[in-house]
This record gives structure tokens, C-alpha cells and sequence, in this order.
């Protein structure tokens, strides 16, 4: 499963408004990622999930490590 990275992330944001959306759909997606890897059957499924689940989280910091830059990149701060 390829986990969308954060270059491609931040592709997809034309406003200021979609920071916010794309940091509550790398969440959602995180967490869709957990939840799959605790009704997993297969050890295989289950390393390959944690590896998902790693990547998805270090997309999601740099999300929220950088809302404010993004934010600004797109012209304006949402509230």
C-alpha cells in the first residue's frame, strides 16, 4: 500500500483553508492504517502495516510542524 507522502500532500493544497483538510485526512488515514493492522491476520500484514503506519505518522508531524509555513505559502492563515 502506498502511503501518500508528504510532497504530494502538500500538492494538493491551492488554499489556505486545505492545510486543515489534508491534516484531518492524514489522521483519518493513520488511523484507518491502525485499525487494519489489529484485525490483520498475517505477521507479513502486520509488519507491512507498521511500516505504513510509520510513514503515515512522520507525514502527519511534518503536516503539523509546518501549518503555520504552509499557510502562509498559500496566502493567509485560516482560523
Amino acid at each position: 500500500m502506498a502511503v501518500p507522502t508528504y510532497e504530494q500532500r502538500v500538492a494538493r493544497m491551492k488554499r489556505p483553508e486545505d492545510v486543515d483538510r489534508e491534516l484531518k485526512r492524514a489522521k483519518a488515514y493513520m488511523m484507518r492504517l491502525r485499525g487494519k493492522m489489529k484485525k490483520a491476520a498475517s505477521l507479513d500484514e502486520k509488519i507491512q502495516l507498521e511500516k505504513d503506519i510509520k510513514l503515515a505518522e512522520s507525514v502527519l508531524r511534518l503536516l503539523r510542524l509546518n501549518i503555520y509555513e504552509l499557510e502562509d505559502q498559500l496566502g493567509g492563515a485560516s482560523c
